[in-house]
């Protein structure tokens, strides 16, 4: 019997049903197809320097996850907020709140007044404006000289104003436009000598590139109170243009506090490790964790028991490592095999807190490099339904449904999310069951099946929340808002040139975003750490306070 023949008695035996979901899988099938065909297409296009074809994005079904059933604002009879009256609102009550730098009081001209007119108080009114001009200072330095002692007293200059030839107010409205308004270089470079400073595009390159000691030990402080005080981290990673590299990768991890981007030229389970840790010189360990890690990896009970035989707790350096793996066990392993032992002990010694503060757990989408960092390791809700954005059933009854999963999908996002704000015990137990019955109950659809079976193998890890003290959030949106400033730059700016660009950058950025989670102006701390002054206290203080 023929290919043909085999397809005709199929068609012929199956049931409808059977066919329909056939249907689905073929044209699953056909879609995969197109979007390699795309790809490649726009590859072939970028190589012969033709424009790209224009991607429109569908609507995102899981978007609406945190909307209420009734109306999302507490309004009954699901009536619909009116957006132009609410933002009228919050208008008046920020004019109530702004703070007043300059108090003027006008009075009326005399020839408008007679002597019928009686005195009735003032009205206030408040106009917000900024002060942009040059504001060139000359020093006039006294200057002491002894002969008897040979040497000449100077005076010295103001806080802020001993670094060069550019005052503190300049250098912080360069980096503010720079890393918080993504404005370039050369367009900060007409805007300041349309003002009248004398500048290069060179000195303006140094000065974003420059981090003074004081910033980055206050940000390192800074991330280490953010993970202390809340014991987790959110991990994500994205795409990084680099000059003269085919690849390069952003690590962002934060925490409602902190953010801090760490930019390799590879994506992989150490750059994690580095990342999370911030470990300035990477240390090893061949753990149980270790072990653990590499057989995961490897599949090996052959490396599981060279490992278990050197297992301990003696902590390495590379240097020592690398006289480690010259025994014989080691010395007879090729040397990719050798590179996941030594990923594996990383982590093993991160595991252990040897590389440094590092939180309790970890928050993150489903990608491989994240796993086993963390006992309590939860998965991000809106990447895990993505892939069940990706289905589209051509069948009304595959899309009905698919329609009923996305309702009881998202009443049951809403009651984790009660559990996680209220800790009511007498929901943990019936949400594991409910996760549990309606993941495994099979529908009419194949394809659904298919997914629901895969978010099954997931359920330790989107459940997290239920089995942990530490109050996790349910997704990963944190991460994701993050890191989005480093994408932005790299579509303005297009990549970085030099290692001190990418330092810049990273730190820079994650400075701005925990400046941001924390209330302070990125323009004013610049301005207060580059005169030395401490009116705004360090961002530790303002963490734990």
């Amino acid at each position: 019997m023929n290919f043909k023949e085999s397809i005709k008695n199929f068609i012929e035996s199956a049931s409808a049903n059977s066919l329909k979901n056939w249907i689905e899988e073929l044209l699953q099938i056909n879609d995969q197809h197109s979007e390699k065909i795309e790809r490649l297409e726009a590859q072939i296009r970028k190589l012969q320097g033709l424009p790209s074809k224009p991607k429109f994005k569908t609507k995102d079904k899981t978007s609406d996850l945190d909307d209420d059933d009734d109306s999302g604002n507490g309004k009954s009879g699901g009536e619909k907020p009116n957006k132009r009256k609410d933002a009228a609102g919050k208008n008046r009550r920020k004019k109530k709140e702004l703070e007043v730098d300059l108090k003027e009081k006008i009075k009326v001209s005399p020839s408008e007044l007679d002597a019928t007119f009686q005195y009735k108080g003032t009205r206030k009114v408040v106009v917000q404006d900024i002060l942009f001009q040059r504001n060139n200072i000359e020093f006039e330095l006294e200057k002491y000289y002894s002969k008897e002692h040979g040497k000449t007293v100077e005076a010295d200059l103001p806080p802020g104003y001993d670094g060069g030839y550019f005052g503190p107010h300049l250098i912080a409205y360069i980096k503010c436009n720079y890393y918080e308004g993504d404005v370039t270089i050369k367009k900060l470079f007409k805007i300041l000598t349309s003002i009248g400073i004398k500048i290069s595009i060179r000195q303006i390159n140094r000065i974003i590139n420059d981090r003074p000691d004081e910033l980055v030990y206050e940000a390192e402080e800074a991330r280490l109170a953010a993970i202390q005080k809340v014991n987790f981290q959110q991990i994500d990673d994205a795409g990084a243009n680099i000059f003269g590299h085919t690849s390069a990768y952003t690590t962002v991890t934060c925490n409602p506090y902190f953010t801090a981007l760490y930019t390799t030229f590879s994506k992989n389970r150490r750059n994690a490790v580095m990342a999370l840790s911030r470990a300035k010189e990477p240390l090893y360990k061949m753990n149980l964790q270790a072990i653990l890690v590499a057989f995961t990896s490897l599949k090996s009970l052959k490396i599981q028991h060279i490992m278990e035989k050197y297992k301990g707790n003696k902590i390495y350096s590379d240097d020592e490592l690398t006289i480690f793996f010259e025994q014989v066990d080691f010395k007879k392993l090729k040397f990719k095999v050798l590179e996941n032992i030594k990923t594996a002990m990383l982590v093993g010694a991160f595991y252990d807190g040897d590389l440094g503060v590092t939180g309790k757990a970890l928050v993150s989408d489903d990608a491989p490099q994240f796993n086993n960092l963390y006992d309590d390791h939860g998965l991000c809700w809106y990447h895990e339904l993505r892939h069940y954005k990706e289905l589209d059933p051509v069948f009304e009854e595959h899309r009905n449904e698919l329609n009923l999963f996305f309702t009881e999908v998202k009443q049951m996002y809403q009651m984790l999310k009660k559990w996680v704000q209220t800790r009511d015990n007498s929901l943990q137990d019936y949400i594991f069951t409910w996760f549990n019955k309606f993941f495994r109950e099979p529908t009419s659809y194949r394809l659904l099946n298919s997914r629901k079976k895969k978010t099954l193998e997931k359920m330790d890890k989107l459940l997290a929340p239920l089995w942990t003290r530490i109050k996790l959030p349910l997704t990963n949106n944190e991460s994701e808002r993050d890191i989005r400033g480093k994408s932005i730059k790299k579509k303005i700016s297009l990549f970085d040139r030099s290692r001190a660009g990418i330092l810049a950058r990273d730190f820079y950025i994650g400075f701005k975003e925990t400046c941001r989670k924390n209330g302070v102006s990125f323009y004013q701390i610049l301005l207060d750490r580059a005169q030395g002054l401490g009116k705004i206290p360090q961002l530790a203080e303002i963490i734990n306070g």
